[in-house]
This record gives structure tokens, C-alpha cells and sequence, in this order.
């Protein structure tokens, strides 16, 4: 990792970074293993997530993880103008290799053939994990903070704003095991890439504020996710979840070492928007499983605390 800052002024400096990263594949990567019912394009199949060691993956072209490897570069303006008042925007470009990442599931009657004549009957496919992918992302973010004192209390404001794109680079050749099975196998469709490229908001806006009045502490936060998509094995399923907005809020009274707490998250009960008939499993799954902040609803709470 190298990193340099330049000072212009006491207003104004820029700071850059180019590192390098690197990641083992996990336990749970290498050895988890599960089987479950999952519903694909409507219809239900039995489907193993194979161990990369487990002789059925190997044969459908597991093979032995390899670290995660990482190249990262930002650049960046540092802004304070006024007293109290602190802004930075920050680019960034990171390049993964060998990205560690589930396969698509493979189903075809190719796949279930073999799988049914070698040990597993009631299997109709199955994915794992693997090194298959290289992904670049590159975003901006931008963060203001400004302290704004008041007679007998202070307001700290907080403004920021992320922006980020994720392509895939790379997508591996099927193993030579692989394709013995099923010549016309895809290890990764538009399901799984579509994870990566526009399976998350590309986006995100927050405003918070925290008065703060001596034993009182007000809160409050506002969030804003962008909207994101979720691809269907048919494009015409394919569908686009809108950004939703949040709120947070927050009030806490601290005498001697008590501190007592009330908040709520979510206040105002957003949800993200419901999915289309065609993609809820038969009516099991309404919501979104890629909804950036779930389908929980509000949330509310009391807290409690003593320190000495």
C-alpha cells in the first residue's frame, strides 16, 4: 500500500492510494454443503450447493479455490472552507481476480442425467463455488460534515453521497469436466452476473443530524437507496425494484452513568416493492431477498445502559 497527501492550503488538499488486496477463500466456500428446494423460472428442483471437494462437483467442474486478488486506486479532494465545515470526494477503481462466487444452478437434462445415475436420484442439479470471475468496480463518495454551535447546544450535520458500478471483466471457459457433461453448460447466465452488475443500488444518499443539548441527544437520519434489478432466466421476468427512502430516529437523556435510549428505525415502515406474480415461488416470496435495507418493516426499541 502506498499512500500520499498534498497540502495546498489549510483549505485544501489531495490524497491517493494504490494498494493491493488479498482474500483466502473461507471454510464455508470450500466445504459448505446443502441441498434445497428452489423454484426456477416457476418450477420447483431439488438443488445441491456442492462442497468444491464433493466428487458430483468436481465432475461438474469444481475445483480447488484460489485466493481473491485485488488492485485499488483512489484519488481524492479534501475541503474545509469554514470552521467546522469538512468535505471530501473520493474516486476509487477496484479490479478483482478470481473473484470467489457461486455458479449459476445447472439444470439442464444433461446435468440431471449424470447426477441421478451417479448417487444422487433425486438431485436435479446443483452450483458451487468458484474462481470463474474478474470484476471491476469504480464509484465516487462524497461526505460533508458541518458543526453548527448554537447558544447552549451544537447541531453535527452530516451529508454524503455514494455512486458505484460493478462490470465483470472475465467469465472462465467451463472445465473440461464440465463440458463433457453438457457441452452447452453456462457456469455463469445472466442470473448470476446480473447479481454483480445491477443486482444492488448504484447509489445511495444519507442526511443526518444530531442536536446535541447537554444530557439530550437528538437524532435523526435520512437515507435514499437507488433502485436495482433482479434478472430472470426469461427477460421478460426480468424486474426493476424502485429507490425507497428512510428514516431514522433517535433520542437519548444521560444523568450521572445512566444513559436511557428510545429510536426507530425505518419510522415511517417503508418496504421495497413487491415482486411480480411470475417470480414469487408460487406466493412463498413476495419480497425482494436483494433489498439493500430487507423487508422488515420498522423497527422500534428502548435501551437501558449504565457505565462506571
Amino acid at each position: 500500500k502506498l499512500s500520499m497527501r498534498y497540502v495546498f492550503s489549510d483549505a485544501v488538499a489531495l490524497r491517493a492510494t494504490a494498494s493491493t488486496g488479498f482474500h483466502a477463500p473461507s471454510l464455508q466456500q470450500q466445504y459448505y454443503q446443502t441441498t434445497s428446494t428452489n423454484f426456477i423460472g416457476g418450477i420447483p428442483y431439488d438443488l445441491v450447493t456442492f462442497r468444491v471437494t464433493n466428487p458430483a462437483g468436481i465432475a461438474l467442474g469444481a475445483e480447488p479455490l484460489k485466493p481473491e486478488k485485488s488492485r485499488n486506486l483512489s484519488l481524492g479532494l479534501v475541503l474545509t472552507p469554514a470552521n467546522g465545515l469538512y468535505l471530501t470526494a473520493d474516486a476509487y477503481r477496484i479490479k478483482v481476480t478470481d473473484r470467489i462466487s457461486l455458479s449459476e444452478n445447472l439444470t439442464s437434462t444433461a446435468v440431471r442425467t449424470y447426477l441421478n445415475n451417479n448417487g444422487f436420484p433425486a438431485v436435479a442439479g446443483g452450483r458451487y463455488f468458484t474462481n470463474a470471475l474478474d470484476t471491476t468496480t469504480t464509484g465516487i463518495d462524497i461526505v460533508g460534515t458541518y458543526t453548527w454551535k448554537l447558544a447552549a447546544s451544537s447541531v453535527d450535520w452530516t451529508l454524503s453521497y455514494n455512486y458505484n458500478k460493478t462490470t465483470v471483466d472475465r467469465v472462465a471457459p467451463n472445465p473440461p469436466a464440465l463440458t463433457a457433461i453438457d457441452p452447452n453448460a453456462l457456469r455463469f447466465g445472466r442470473v448470476e452476473l446480473g447479481r454483480f452488475e445491477v443486482g444492488a443500488p448504484r447509489d445511495k444518499f444519507m442526511l443526518g443530524a444530531q442536536w446535541d443539548l447537554g444530557a439530550w441527544k437528538l437524532g435523526a437520519n435520512l437515507s435514499r437507496y437507488g433502485k436495482f434489478t433482479i434478472r430472470n432466466n426469461n427477460p421478460a421476468l426480468d424486474q426493476t425494484f424502485g429507490a425507497k427512502w428512510l428514516t431514522d430516529l433517535s433520542a437519548s437523556y444521560r444523568t450521572g452513568g445512566w444513559e436511557f435510549a428510545l429510536g426507530a428505525d425505518n419510522v415511517f415502515d417503508a418496504y421495497p416493492d413487491q415482486v411480480i406474480a411470475p417470480n414469487t415461488n408460487s406466493g412463498q416470496l413476495i419480497w425482494p431477498t436483494q433489498s439493500p435495507f430487507g423487508f422488515n418493516g420498522a423497527y422500534y426499541y428502548g435501551r437501558v445502559s449504565y457505565k462506571w
